[in-house]
């Protein structure tokens, strides 16, 4: 069921809060037009972000999993009726670009939207207690990239409840740092490495949080991927999320490619006090080479914004 109170809302930027975000910069979305069963969102991702490394014209791959993440939150306060005080646990959350990457100043065009579509909505006597979304980004018309989302909902008592002794604000491995991974050990198949982070990035520690959060573990996914495959840019992330990565204790990072062909499947695995925390899988497109990726036709059909900052991770 819609939520009436957004169905008539102008296409202005939606709330921050509806998307989980305190910083305002932040924030992808533009208010959604609502159908039965699905919504339509405009977005905006900002062309000066950190993250980008001004190496492609289009977004880098972390950029466009928050805009999956953010779709999926907003959808389940808008269209599930689940309380903006209520917390979302992410199981699963997943893109792909459906062949080359475009521009992110087509993407942030009027001509782009994202279509969201909720599969699987479980209820209890609290509202929507599990979700889950697939979301297909358009252009023209015509489908250039999907996504999906599964997650559960929790009340701030059963939050707090679940966590137990984790609920403090508190990190031993927050480091100054612009890469994810330290002493790094690899060969061309395998890399073994230790996960660090910076609290102060508002992009990864956007609020304060009792846990690291799951956009962390995809960025270190990704920097893994780079680090072994650093001539092929990554077309697709699924992240599986098993158990809350802590603050206060060391994870352990090891990636993984099947053989040699570096197309092939890369699953990495985080792991803490000899658990699996999450697990990644990020593969690219095998018939794309890195030129293709970067001068897709897109790229000269839209103006570019006022630069891109070059900035590789964290600061």
């Amino acid at each position: 069921m819609v939520n009436s109170a957004f169905a008539t809302a102008p296409r202005g930027k939606l709330p921050k809060n509806l998307v989980h975000r305190l910083h305002e910069s932040e924030a992808f979305l533009r208010h959604p037009i609502t159908d039965d069963d699905h919504l339509v969102f405009g977005f905006s991702i900002p062309e000066d972000h950190e993250l980008f490394t001004g190496e492609t014209e289009s977004p880098p791959l972390i950029l466009m999993l928050e805009l999956i993440r953010q779709l999926s939150i907003a959808t389940s306060h808008i269209y599930g009726g689940v309380s903006i005080l209520f917390h979302a646990i992410s199981r699963k959350l997943q893109f792909e670009w459906n062949s080359v990457p475009i521009s992110v100043a087509a993407l942030n065009s009027d001509r782009a939207s994202a279509i969201v579509t909720p599969e699987i909505l479980e209820r209890d006597a609290m509202g929507t207690s599990a979700m889950t979304f697939a979301i297909r980004v358009m252009y023209y018309g015509k489908e250039v990239a999907r996504g999906s989302c599964s997650a559960l909902r929790a009340t701030p008592h059963e939050y707090k409840k679940s966590r137990g002794r984790h609920w403090a604000y508190t990190s031993v491995n927050s480091k100054q740092s612009t890469q994810f991974l330290s002493s790094a050990a690899s060969t061309t198949r395998v890399l073994s490495a230790n996960l660090e982070w910076n609290c102060l990035n508002t992009f990864y520690f956007d609020h304060p949080t009792d846990h690291v959060p799951g956009m962390v573990l995809a960025g270190a996914a990704l920097e893994c991927w780079e680090t072994l495959n650093p001539s092929l840019p990554p077309h697709s992330i699924t992240m599986s999320f098993t158990k809350y990565a802590e603050l206060d204790s060391e994870i352990r990072v090891r990636a993984t490619t099947r053989n040699r062909a570096p197309y092939r499947p890369m699953t990495i695995d985080f792991s803490q006090n000899n658990h699996l925390v999450s697990s990644a899988v990020v593969e690219t497109l095998a018939e794309q080479s890195h030129t293709q990726v970067t001068t897709h036709f897109v790229k000269s059909q839209l103006p570019r914004g006022n630069g891109l900052a070059r900035r590789r991770h964290l600061e």
